[in-house]
């Protein structure tokens, strides 16, 4: 749960830097839709990748955040294209955490390389 937490803020932390949340014309995407939002800030993201965070996704909102869906859809898979379903709780695969470590490492340095597009000097 912690790791999907930690995805999800780097992923917050790099639209707020990205977009002025000020500005009236951006608005931040599903509150615990940490895949939507980096697909909204267009980061390439590798097939295991999107299926590890839409685990880990489904596993925050459930397990640490609220008990239980409040409609049918909430409890259904959520499927992936590559047909893949995703159940609404987290099932670990033996490469997670690595997917995760190289993801974590990847958005946590573009977090620390944006300048907002001042020049440095």
């Amino acid at each position: 749960m912690l790791n999907g937490m930690a995805i999800e803020a780097l992923a917050k932390a790099l639209w707020v830097q990205r977009r002025d949340p000020f500005d009236g014309s951006h608005y931040l995407i599903g509150h615990h839709r940490t895949l939507d939002i980096l697909h909204d800030l267009e980061e390439f993201l590798y097939e295991e990748e999107e299926e590890l965070l839409l685990r880990l996704e489904s596993y925050v909102v459930w397990a640490g955040k609220y008990p239980t869906g409040m409609r049918p859809k909430d409890h259904l898979p959520k499927v992936l294209g590559s047909g893949l379903k995703v159940y609404p709780a987290y099932s670990s695969h033996n490469l997670d955490e690595d997917t995760f470590r190289i993801l974590y490492d990847r958005l946590y340095r573009k977090l620390g390389e944006f300048d907002g597009g001042r020049s440095k000097g």
